[in-house]
C-alpha cells in the first residue's frame, strides 16, 4: 500500500495527492488546495526530534489543550508550527498558522504510514509523540507513491505554491508573497494574448520566458501605467517569479543515458515537434542538413584562405555558435571551468557542487532530416569525441571533462572574429575563451543531439558506427500515431512524452542488484548473437546500466526492470539487424526464445509493462515482441531491417 492509498482509507473528506519527487497537495475543510514538498516536512521532523522540547514547551504554555499532546487542538498545535521558526522551515510556520488542521492531517497521515498504524482522527491520536516522529524518519525510505502517475509537470497550481513558499523562504512577508503569487501574475496573464503569446499563464513559461515577457509588457502603455501606480508590484512580481524558476528545476526529468538520439519514423508523426516540446524548459535550436554535407566542416566550420587579405579565417555554423551558446549557459549557472589533463591529453575540466546542476538548462540542437547526407562522414568527429565523455562524483561534487570537437589551432585561426562570432567578447567569458584556446573546445555536458530521420530512397542509411552509439527511437512505436487523442480536448486523456535531460553519467559501475539481473540479462541474449555482426559489446553493456539507473529500476519491481530491457532492445540492439536470410540465418527465431525466459514477465499479453517514456505510464505490450514478429514478416519478403 502506497501513501496515497493509506489516506484514501481515512473517513475525513481532506484529498491528498502526493505527486513524486515533487509535492504533497492537500485541501482544507473548504476543499482548498494546498501543496508543499515531501523535503519539506522531513526537515521539520528532524526539527521535531532534535527540539522536542520546544514543541513541548509551546503545547504546555497554551491554555486551552486536550489532555495529551498528540491530540489535536487548533491553538495548541498552531503553536507547535511556529516554533519551526528557522527560515528553511518558515513554510511549515506560515501554513501550521493559516491551515493548522489541514497540515496536521496531512503529517499525522504520514507518521500513520510510517509507523505502521491504522489512522483514525487527529484528536485521538496525531502521532506527534517523540518515539512516534524518530520511527518514521527511520522508515522514510518506505515513503512510496502510485509508480502509474509519473507527471508530466505541475500545474498552474502547484507553481503558484511553490513560487509563493520561495518567497516567504526568501524574507518576503505573507502579504507580498500572497500577493505577487496570485493578484499580481493573475494581471500581467491577463496581456500575455497581446504580446502574441499561446500560453495561458506566466506560469506555463521558462525564466528567460517571464523575463522577455516582462520586457514585452513594458512596451504596453497601459500595462505600465497600472504598474507604475502600484509601485512596480506587477514588475516585480515577474522579476521574482523569473529568479524563481531559475533557481528550481520544477520538473520531473529523466537524465537520458547518451546525449544523442536518432528520432525515426514517417513524415509528419512531430518528431521535430518533439524535440522542440522537449526543449520547453531549455534551449532549442534546429538546423536543417543539406544533402551535400560530407565533411565535419559542414557541420563544425572550416579554415579558409579565401579572403580579402590572403590571411587565414575560420567560418563558423550555426551549430558551432549553438555549442558555444551551451558552454556559456554553463558558466552562467556558476560552474568552474579549468584546464586540465587526461592521460596525457589535455581537456577542458567543468566542475561544482552537484546540486548546481539543477540550475543547467539543456540545450538541444535538433538535425532535421539528418539522413539526407551521409552521417558516417560529416558526424564523424562527434561521434568520436562523444565516447570521451567522463563524469566524476564524489563527496557532492562533480567534474566533466571531454576531449576537444574542435582543436584549439583553428580557434587560434578565427581569432578575435571568431570570439565574436560564438559571443565570447563579453568580459565573463574571457576566461573561458581562454581556455578553448589552450584546450580547444569540447562537447559541453547540456548539450543533446536529437536528429529525425526518414528511411525511404531518398535517404541514406546508418551503419552500425552510428547505431552503437546514439539511443534510436522507432517513433511509430514509442509514440504512436493516436487520431483520437490528438483531437481530445480533454487534458487527462493527453498522452504526453516524459520529459529528458542531458545524461548525468558517462560510465557505471553499479554493482546492485538490478545491475547483476541486467548483466545476465544482456549476457544471455550475447549468447545467440556468437558469430554474427550484431553482438554487443562493453558500451551497450554500460548504456543498458545507465538507463537502469535513469528509471530507477529494481529487481523488486520485474515488471519495471523488464521494460527498461525491452525499450534497451529497441533502442540498441533490433536497430542492428538487418539482412537477407542467408546474413541473419535463424537470429530473430534465436532472439524470440531467449526473449520468452528473460522477458517471461512482459512477453506474453496486452497492457503488461509500463510505458517509460510516456508521463502517464499507461501499460503497453512487449515492444520488442512485436518488433521481432514485425522484422520476420519483412523476412518473407528477402530482406529486413528494424527502420519503418
Amino acid at each position: 500500500m502506497n501513501f496515497e492509498e493509506y489516506c484514501e482509507l481515512t473517513q475525513d473528506k481532506q484529498k491528498v495527492n502526493a505527486e513524486k519527487s515533487l509535492l504533497f497537495t492537500f485541501t482544507n475543510s473548504k476543499d482548498e488546495e494546498f501543496s508543499i514538498s515531501p523535503e519539506k516536512i522531513h526537515s521539520f521532523l528532524v526539527f521535531a526530534v532534535e527540539n522536542y522540547h520546544l514543541i513541548h514547551n509551546a503545547w504546555g504554555n497554551t491554555p486551552s489543550k486536550k489532555a495529551d499532546l498528540h491530540q489535536y487542538e487548533e491553538k495548541s498545535y498552531r503553536a507547535i508550527f511556529k516554533t519551526a521558526s528557522s527560515p528553511d522551515l518558515k513554510i511549515i510556520s506560515s501554513t501550521g498558522s493559516s491551515q493548522t488542521k489541514a497540515l496536521t492531517l496531512l503529517i499525522s497521515k504520514l507518521l500513520g504510514y510510517l509507523t505502521g498504524n491504522k489512522y483514525s482522527t487527529p484528536e485521538e491520536n496525531t502521532y506527534f509523540q517523540k518515539s512516534s516522529i524518530a520511527q518514521a524518519l527511520s522508515n522514510w525510505n518506505k515513503l512510496d507513491v502510485p509508480q502509474t502517475k509519473e507527471i508530466r509537470s505541475p500545474d498552474k497550481r502547484n507553481i503558484r505554491e511553490l513560487f509563493r513558499q520561495w518567497m516567504l523562504e526568501n524574507g518576503l512577508s505573507p502579504r507580498t508573497a500572497n500577493s505577487y503569487s496570485g493578484t499580481a501574475i493573475k494581471f500581467n496573464d491577463k496581456y500575455l494574448t497581446d504580446i502574441g503569446l499561446k500560453e495561458s499563464s506566466l506560469y506555463e513559461l521558462s525564466s528567460d520566458g517571464v523575463s522577455a515577457t516582462l520586457e514585452a509588457l513594458y512596451a504596453i502603455p497601459s500595462w505600465k501605467e497600472a504598474d507604475e501606480g502600484g509601485n512596480g508590484m506587477y514588475s516585480a512580481a515577474c522579476k521574482k517569479l523569473a529568479a524563481f524558476l531559475s533557481e528550481n528545476s520544477l520538473h520531473t526529468f529523466i537524465h537520458l543515458p547518451k546525449p544523442f538520439l536518432l528520432l525515426a519514423g514517417i513524415s509528419g508523426t512531430g518528431k521535430t515537434r518533439f524535440v522542440r516540446e522537449q526543449a520547453r524548459f531549455g534551449t532549442y535550436k534546429l538546423v536543417a542538413v543539406r544533402p551535400d554535407w560530407h565533411e565535419p566542416g559542414d557541420l563544425l566550420g572550416y579554415e579558409t584562405r579565401l579572403t580579402g587579405s590572403g590571411s587565414p579565417e575560420y567560418v563558423s555554423t550555426e551549430v558551432l555558435k549553438f555549442i558555444a551558446a551551451a558552454w556559456k549557459a554553463l558558466v552562467d549557472a556558476g560552474l568552474e571551468t579549468e584546464a586540465g589533463e587526461q592521460d596525457g591529453i589535455k581537456s577542458l575540466h567543468v566542475s561544482g557542487e552537484q546540486d548546481a546542476l539543477s540550475r543547467v538548462r539543456a540545450h538541444w540542437l535538433c538535425l532535421d532530416e539528418m539522413n539526407l547526407a551521409p552521417v558516417e562522414q560529416y558526424f564523424s568527429d562527434y561521434l568520436s569525441v562523444l565516447e570521451t565523455r567522463k563524469w566524476h562524483k564524489e563527496d557532492g561534487s562533480f567534474m566533466y571533462s571531454c576531449d576537444a570537437l574542435l582543436d584549439s589551432g583553428k580557434l587560434n585561426v578565427g581569432g578575435v572574429k571568431l570570439k565574436q562570432e560564438l559571443g565570447m567578447d563579453a568580459p565573463e567569458y574571457a576566461e573561458l575563451w581562454e581556455l578553448f584556446l589552450q584546450t580547444g573546445l569540447p562537447i559541453p555536458f547540456n548539450l543533446i543531439v536529437a536528429g529525425t530521420v526518414n528511411m525511404d530512397e531518398t535517404t541514406h542509411g546508418f551503419s552500425r558506427k552510428v547505431i552503437d552509439r546514439a539511443i534510436t527511437f522507432d517513433f511509430g512505436e514509442f509514440f504512436p500515431n493516436d487520431f483520437e487523442a490528438f483531437f481530445d480536448d480533454e487534458e487527462a486523456e493527453k498522452k504526453y512524452p516524459v520529459m529528458l535531460s542531458f545524461p548525468l553519467s558517462s560510465h557505471t559501475g553499479a554493482a546492485t542488484d538490478a545491475a547483476k539481473a541486467s548483466r545476465s540479462f544482456l549476457k544471455a541474449v550475447n549468447e545467440k548473437l556468437k558469430g554474427s555482426p550484431f553482438e554487443l559489446a562493453f558500451r551497450a553493456l554500460n548504456e543498458l546500466l545507465l538507463t537502469v539507473e535513469s528509471f530507477n529500476a529494481d529487481v523488486a519491481d520485474k515488471f519495471r526492470l523488464q521494460a527498461v530491457w525491452d525499450d534497451f532492445l529497441m533502442m540498441k540492439l533490433l536497430p542492428r539487424i538487418e539482412g537477407d536470410a542467408d546474413k541473419l540465418g535463424d537470429i530473430l527465431d534465436s532472439l524470440e526464445n531467449v526473449l520468452n525466459t528473460e522477458l517471461g514477465e512482459i512477453w506474453n499479453g496486452d497492457n503488461v509493462r509500463p510505458d517509460l517514456w510516456r508521463e502517464n505510464n499507461e501499460y503497453i505490450a512487449c515492444r520488442s515482441k512485436r518488433k521481432i514478429e514485425l522484422m520476420k514478416q519483412k523476412l518473407t519478403g528477402g530482406f529486413t531491417s528494424f527502420w519503418p
